[in-house]
């Protein structure tokens, strides 16, 4: 059993017809009648009863369906996670840093984060403490490396 299999047979139920449902796959009318034969033969089950030219789901075709539409539902939501997986590797970081910690700390930090996190691009804004504290009210960084001003307390909602 593979993927297109249940989704030709969810689609012969939904069109009521051979050919409508073959049209529907892109495919020929006999193709589409032999691969249900084949299947109703392979599983000892009629799928389908056909009457009044239509092709309505016999009891083991109401199990089948009900079965592919689960087993399909189980595939798309596996499709949705494993690219939210894929994704979550992947972004940017606004990153905010001082002249003077720059130049001794990026040398390494960068290639290391790079080499961590591959998928993350690197923005770095190199300004004075009171722009970087200002960038970071404002939601332009969403870190930086810096000593705070005197008297200045750290926004603990961030």
């Amino acid at each position: 059993m593979d993927f297109k299999e249940l989704e030709y047979i969810l689609v012969i139920a939904r069109e009521k017809s051979i050919s409508r449902a073959a049209e529907c796959l892109y495919m020929s009318q006999p193709a589409l009648s032999r691969f249900l034969l084949k299947l109703e033969g392979r599983l000892g089950v009629e799928l389908f009863i056909r009457k009044n030219r239509q092709y309505l789901p016999s009891q083991a075709g109401e199990l089948y369906l009900d079965m592919a539409r689960r087993i399909l539902g189980i595939r798309q939501e596996f499709d949705v996670r494993l690219e939210e997986l894929l994704e979550a590797g992947r972004g940017s970081l606004n990153f905010g840093i001082t002249p003077g910690r720059a130049r001794t700390m990026l040398p390494l930090v960068i290639p290391a984060f790079h080499q961590q996190y591959p998928g993350i691009d690197l923005n770095v804004f190199e300004e004075d403490v009171e722009t970087l504290e200002k960038y970071l009210k404002e939601g332009i960084v969403e870190a930086a490396f810096l000593t705070m001003s005197p008297g200045t307390e750290p926004d603990s909602s961030r």
